[in-house]
């Protein structure tokens, strides 16, 4: 096998197995690189960029259903976000842990490429850290590939979540990144009518720890 990065063959390599509710993958990391550059899934090894889609018709944020969209959504967070274009915990950014059952995963593909995805906590839905359920529809996990950024495909996000839960509450997860910030300052000051509905949380949510954010940003300003 040859590092699709260094273009050196393989002479030793890592395996390391993920068997999580979700998905059951191996990962094979070339020790020159000190990076995963490919999966086995149901037997098969593909490298990234195959597992990632190479063309075709499918566009816009469609959920997560087959096991293979869930091997797209294990490359896109374990792989690229956290080794690729690791974290940088100055714009509170952190790696992300793998999606519960009850959470909803969309992959943003742009003509048969996956380029992002997103993860929603539903309400209701239950937080086993703080022991209640969640009070609304929370944005847990988010990410745009480098490539792809600056092209208003974070701002998509949430379209797609006004769009699909229309009149409902949106958390974000505390700490909210920095660009995400700029995200909900720009679409919160094009639409006014979505002001309310955008909270900051810690936990799952419930009075008190939760901040109103067009009133955050508000206040920052001052």
């Amino acid at each position: 096998m040859i590092c699709s990065r260094c273009r050196n063959p393989l002479q030793k390599y890592s395996v390391i197995r993920y068997l999580h509710h979700s998905i059951d993958v191996s990962t094979i990391t070339c020790p020159a690189c000190d990076v995963c550059i490919g999966i086995n899934l149901k037997g098969k090894w593909k490298n990234v960029d195959q597992v990632l889609g190479s063309g075709g018709e499918r566009n816009g944020w469609i959920e997560v259903s087959s096991v293979e969209d869930k091997a797209v959504h294990f490359v896109l967070s374990k792989v690229l976000y956290e080794q690729y274009e690791p974290p940088d915990s100055h714009n509170f950014e952190s790696p992300y842990d793998l999606p519960e059952s009850s959470d909803v995963v969309k992959i943003l593909w742009c003509k048969g490429i996956a380029v992002g995805f997103y993860t929603l906590k539903l309400k209701g839905t239950w937080n086993e850290e703080m022991g209640s359920k969640y009070e609304m529809n929370t944005l847990d996990t988010a990410y745009i590939r480098n490539s792809h950024r600056r092209k208003g495909y974070g701002t998509s996000i949430l379209y797609d979540l006004v769009n699909t839960y229309p009149g409902e509450n949106v958390g974000l997860s505390k700490p909210i990144s920095n660009s995400m910030r700029m995200v909900l300052s720009k679409f919160l000051s094009q639409h006014t009518q979505y002001r309310l509905n955008f909270w900051e949380i810690e936990g799952s949510g419930s009075e008190g720890f939760r901040t109103l954010v067009w009133y955050s940003m508000k206040s920052k300003r001052r």
